[in-house]
């Protein structure tokens, strides 16, 4: 090595640790440092319970998951991401299907946007059984199609219609990015933003607004929607504008995280914005408690959201003791 390049080789790491770092305390400092083994840790963990996952397939044939959660049982096929977090209690959505367990009454119509493997899909189904109400299940990579099939297969659900499109905010078609094996919960309508994703594939995908197919299928009313699709969750607002501004609007439980928003380069904080314009009031959904609460002043806006209007005939029951922040 030359004389020249060793201050360079030397100060060069030294200038980035002092951007990074040089700023903190050294008790943020150690905060940091376990915040980063900690990551490692879990991820270890978390390769590990893949490998049990797939060792208890084996040993037991691929049996069905049992389910039991807001006073529903039902059961999943075990293949795919939320099956195995489901399986593992990994990150298995309890709060949000109480949530939407909870809203959902006899004679309602839930569309399911972003139904992967039918998770909410079948708890509604199960739930509304026979009692003269819909579930629209939206999911538009057919391989995660197959087994939300498989699913209402398992289940004997026959009155949950799947729909092979991704809602957007234009009709036409669109690239989704698929994901590797116990990741496919992270196929997306743009290249995922965020570390986690494996993409190992893409495929034409057929697109179709809200307020469009509820139009074409002559549907009265919509009263409760979940929408989780990876950041596209604008793109799905926007284009139900006709639907989403009407008094009889649907509840809506969404995900607004800036890991997924980044990659349609927009901020959490413009689905808040774009559903207030529509006239909905917006609590946070705290994922461990399942309580819901008003978001603090300067709190982030990255949450688990659940919208609805004063119009709404289950208004006061959802809402009424809501946590102040």
């Amino acid at each position: 090595m030359q004389v020249i390049e060793l201050p360079v080789f030397v100060g060069a790491p030294l200038a980035k640790w002092r951007r990074m770092y040089g700023f903190l305390t050294p008790l943020k400092i150690l905060r940091k440092i376990r915040k980063r083994i900690s990551g490692r840790l879990f991820l270890w963990y978390r390769d590990g319970l893949a490998l049990a996952f797939k060792a208890r397939n084996l040993v037991t044939r691929n049996a069905a998951i049992q389910v039991n959660t807001g006073g529903v049982k039902f059961q999943i096929v075990p293949e795919g991401t939320i099956a195995f977090h489901t399986w593992s209690g990994l990150r298995f959505e309890h709060a949000e299907l109480e949530f939407i367990l909870r809203v959902l009454q006899p004679g309602m119509t839930f569309f399911d946007v972003g139904a992967n493997i039918g998770l909410f899909s079948v708890a509604a189904g199960q739930k509304l059984l026979g009692r003269l109400s819909a579930v629209y299940a939206f999911e538009p990579c057919p391989s995660t199609l197959a087994i939300l099939e498989k699913n209402l297969l398992k289940n004997e659900l026959t009155m949950v219609r799947t729909v092979r499109v991704a809602l957007s905010d234009q009709n036409g078609q669109a690239i989704l990015y698929v994901n590797a094996e116990l990741k496919d919960a992270l196929n997306s309508l743009e290249d995922p933003s965020y570390s986690d994703a494996e993409v190992v594939g893409c495929e034409l995908v057929r697109t179709v607004t809200l307020d469009d197919f509820v139009a074409r299928e002559n549907i009265a009313r919509v009263d409760v929607m979940k929408v989780d699709v990876e950041g596209a969750e604008l793109k799905v607002f926007r284009g139900g504008r006709k639907l989403l501004e009407r008094p009889d609007a649907p509840v809506i439980l969404y995900e607004g995280y800036s890991w997924c928003t980044a990659g349609f380069h927009y901020h959490p904080v413009e689905l808040m914005w774009q559903l207030e314009e529509f006239g909905y009031e917006l609590l946070i959904l705290d994922p461990e408690s399942g309580n819901l609460r008003r978001r603090a002043p300067g709190e982030s806006y990255d949450a688990m959201v659940a919208a609805v209007k004063r119009s709404h005939p289950r208004y006061s029951e959802i809402f009424p003791n809501a946590e102040k922040a």
